[in-house]
C-alpha cells in the first residue's frame, strides 16, 4: 500500500508553466553547445566594468588635481560637473558590460551535467562552461564596479582636495 498522495492538477500545471517560462528565457542544452559569441564580447562582459572603473578613477584623480590649479583655465563646466559626467560615462559602460554578462549567463546557464558528460566522453561542454564561468564573474565584477563608480561619482565632487593640513 502506497502512502504517497497524487499531485494536484494545479501543482502539475504550475510546474509545466515554470518549465515553459524557463525555456522561453534560455535555450536548451543542445542549442547552447553551438553558441559561440565573439571573444571580445565575452571579455567585455567579464571585465568591462572594471576597466570602466579604472578609467573613471584615473580621470577623477586628474580632475581633482586640476582643482589645485589657479582659476582661469577656460573650462565652461565646473570641475565637479566634469567628475559627475566622467562617472556617468563610466556607469553607462559598466551597465553595458553588466548587460552583456547577463545575456551570456542566460544563454549558458542550462548546459546540463558537464562533469558527467566529460566522464562519459560525450561532449564539448567545457567551452560553454567557461563562458558561463566568465558570465558569472562578469555579473559579480561589473555590479561591484558599477557601485564603486556611482559612489565615486557622488563622493568626489563633495570632497575638498587642495586643502593644507
Amino acid at each position: 500500500m502506497s502512502t504517497e498522495q497524487p499531485e494536484s492538477t494545479s501543482t502539475r500545471a504550475l510546474e509545466a508553466h515554470e518549465r515553459s517560462s524557463i525555456d522561453e528565457i534560455a535555450p536548451s542544452p543542445a542549442q547552447t553547445s553551438s553558441f559561440d559569441p565573439p571573444s571580445l564580447l565575452v571579455w567585455f562582459g567579464a571585465a568591462g566594468g572594471a576597466f570602466a572603473w579604472a578609467g573613471v578613477h584615473v580621470a577623477g584623480i586628474e580632475t581633482s588635481l586640476n582643482r589645485c590649479i589657479p582659476t582661469g583655465t577656460g573650462s565652461m563646466l565646473s570641475l565637479s560637473a566634469w567628475q559627475v559626467v566622467i562617472a556617468g560615462c563610466g556607469a553607462v559602460i559598466a551597465l553595458a558590460a553588466l548587460a552583456v554578462a547577463v545575456w551570456l549567463f542566460l544563454r549558458t546557464f542550462r548546459i546540463g551535467d558537464v562533469a558527467g558528460m566529460e566522464r562519459r566522453g560525450d561532449g564539448a561542454a567545457p567551452p560553454t562552461g567557461r563562458l558561463q564561468f566568465l558570465a558569472m564573474v562578469g555579473l559579480t565584477v561589473n555590479f561591484l564596479a558599477l557601485m564603486i563608480i556611482v559612489l565615486e561619482g557622488v563622493g568626489a565632487p563633495l570632497l575638498t582636495v587642495c586643502q593644507q593640513s
